[in-house]
């Protein structure tokens, strides 16, 4: 699912990201399909951008964003990653 953020900084999107992994953590549902976690967790990708000023359209950030979050899953799950991507790029 996507968390859109209006007028949110990296400080504030990082923090948000991490509570809704925290948030889901604590629920402590059990994940019986799963060979390696106890629990369910989830993952974030974060991406930030002002379309309007630095040139990047909404599917470029889900691009981004979803480019992220795969790289939180592979580099363990149960984290987030923010892109770093320049505007424009």
């Amino acid at each position: 699912f996507i968390v859109l953020l209006p007028h949110t900084d990296e400080v504030v999107a990082h923090r948000v990201a991490d509570r809704l992994l925290q948030s889901v953590r604590a629920l402590q549902l059990r994940h019986e399909a799963s060979p390696t976690r106890d629990v369910v967790t989830i993952s974030a990708g974060v991406s930030l951008g002002r379309p309007a000023m630095d040139g990047r359209d909404l599917s470029t950030m889900v691009a981004l964003a979803d480019r992220a979050l795969y790289q939180a899953k592979h580099d363990g799950r149960d984290r987030l990653v923010m892109d770093h991507t320049p505007s424009g790029g």
